[in-house]
């Protein structure tokens, strides 16, 4: 699954994905859009909701949803 969620990350405009850890449904990554990044991708019934935030952000914010 991380294999496949680093693509998509890739698709959708981000850059030098590396995955972090795994928790629950979510799977955190960092990476660069036009700065660095903490990705947070939730499964939950075959839909993927990407959140992203700025390392000195507190909050993710929601960045997209997709159907697997």
């Amino acid at each position: 699954m991380v294999k496949k969620m680093t693509t998509f990350l890739k698709e959708n405009g981000f850059t030098n994905i590396t995955y972090d850890y795994c928790s629950g449904d979510s799977y955190y990554f960092e990476g660069y859009s036009d700065v660095l990044q903490e990705i947070r991708v939730d499964i939950r019934d075959k839909e993927i909701s990407i959140f992203d935030r700025y390392i000195t952000e507190k909050h993710y914010v929601h960045f997209g949803s997709f159907k697997l």
